[in-house]
């Protein structure tokens, strides 16, 4: 995952790259009526309890399928990979065909690892710190270090 919330993960048969810039969340916003904190947390039940391997039944018994929507999986996709740098025509043709036909909880895991990785960043990242070098402060020099006015 790079400080700017671009991630790479398995997507189709390859390895894609999914970002998600401010563009790509107003269209996930307008599409799932949510923001980043809701999104995620609507995933986060179901990716626990993929996670831990349960079955769908299982999921569904135990409460954790969550409240997520069908647009909390699919856009955060479709946005990701736009914003990754794929082109819109090509990512839509790509999550229909991967998304749309297979319909499958496997993808719940792929949405919030794009989610989470465009909302906090990475691990070691602080909110309002600025991880580049400070800019060196200028050394102030005496009385005696100072050139003569010229007047």
């Amino acid at each position: 995952m790079s400080r700017h919330g671009e991630i790479s993960l398995p997507f189709g048969a390859e390895e894609r790259t999914f970002r998600l810039g401010i563009r790509q969340w107003e269209a996930i916003e307008a599409k799932c009526d949510a923001g980043p904190p809701e999104l995620l947390s609507r995933l986060r039940p179901l990716v626990n309890a993929l996670q831990m391997q349960l079955g769908v039944r299982q999921i569904m018994a135990s409460g954790l399928m969550g409240t997520w929507r069908i647009h909390d999986v699919r856009e955060p996709i479709l946005q990701g990979l736009i914003g990754g740098g794929m082109g819109s025509t090509e990512a839509g043709v790509l999550v229909r065909a991967m998304f749309d036909e297979k319909l499958s909880l496997s993808f719940a895991p792929i949405a919030y690892l794009i989610l989470e990785a465009a909302w906090l960043g990475p691990e070691d990242d602080t909110p309002g710190e600025s991880k580049a070098t400070p800019a060196a402060k200028p050394k102030r020099r005496s009385r005696a270090e100072r050139p003569a006015s010229p007047t």
